[in-house]
């Protein structure tokens, strides 16, 4: 029996020569099936791309993470396909493109790293793949895993949320950075998720890490430990002395019923 060639084993075999003529000429047989079967454009966009030559397991893992289908990953990557071969861990990365529940995945750090180089600031990583965010911290490599993102996320996706809500009727409604001048609090300055100046509030949404001792301690390096125990009162402190008032929404209960959340706001804006 005739043996019948696969896709895959057609686009690696053509990956290793440099153009379409000489891969026709060394190869014959491989390209009559990619003639065939109308593969040609597809083997010839990918011959002209600059490839990686040396990869480590590492990179390949979170360079096969980027795709869905094996023979996607050899489309566009064939040298890191290749790689993977002579190594002999393509079992491990077909497992890891098997669709399935992002709560049953087993988090290493290949897997961490390529989880995270799909999202471009934190809170959006946060927001749409907790399981991996949170492995992250658990095993060390928050840093490393977000190396690429920004220090400073605008705005999570809840933020947002409440934003686009009040803005409906505030069109004032602002995030805003004030400048300490009290010499009786000892941070330079204090920021406000959401300030309305028209009626002198304000929203703050507490998210749950970044709003516990180790959060506050992350992003406020600097701070005196005195003051990041009693972070929320300090802040609730100098924005009233400022004649601001202040309501606080945790992410456990936006997360649980948003809609209830939604109302509060609204009665604490219209009272």
């Amino acid at each position: 029996m005739r043996k019948v060639l696969s896709k895959e084993v057609v686009l690696l075999d053509a990956s290793k020569y440099p153009s379409i003529s000489e891969w026709s000429k060394n190869s014959r047989s491989c390209y009559v099936v990619a003639s065939r079967n109308g593969w040609l454009k597809e083997i010839s966009v990918n011959m002209g791309r600059k490839r990686k030559t040396v990869w480590t397991e590492s990179e390949i893992v979170i360079d096969a993470a980027k795709y869905k289908k094996m023979k996607d990953w050899i489309a566009n990557s064939s040298s890191a396909y290749q790689a993977a071969w002579k190594m002999g861990i393509i079992e491990k990365i077909k497992i890891n493109m098997l669709p399935r529940s992002r709560s049953d995945v087993i988090w290493c750090r290949e897997s961490i790293l390529a989880d995270s180089s799909r999202y471009k600031t934190k809170s959006e990583w946060e927001n749409n793949s907790p399981s991996a965010y949170n492995a992250s911290r658990k095993l060390g490599i928050y840093q490393e895993a977000t190396k690429h993102m920004p220090a400073w996320s605008a705005q999570s996706v809840p933020e947002i949320e409440i934003m686009t809500h009040i803005s409906k009727i505030f069109s004032d409604a602002q995030k805003k950075m004030f400048k300490n001048d009290d010499k009786n609090f000892s941070f330079w300055g204090l920021e406000l998720d959401i300030f309305i100046p028209s009626i002198n509030k304000g929203i703050e949404f507490d998210g749950t890490y970044w709003h516990s001792f180790e959060g506050l301690k992350e992003s406020r390096p600097k701070w005196p430990e005195k003051d990041l125990l009693n972070y929320h009162k300090l802040k609730d402190d100098w924005f009233a002395s400022r004649g601001i008032r202040i309501l606080h929404i945790k992410e456990k209960d936006w997360n649980h019923n948003k809609k209830a959340q939604l109302s509060k706001i609204d009665d604490f804006l219209r009272n």
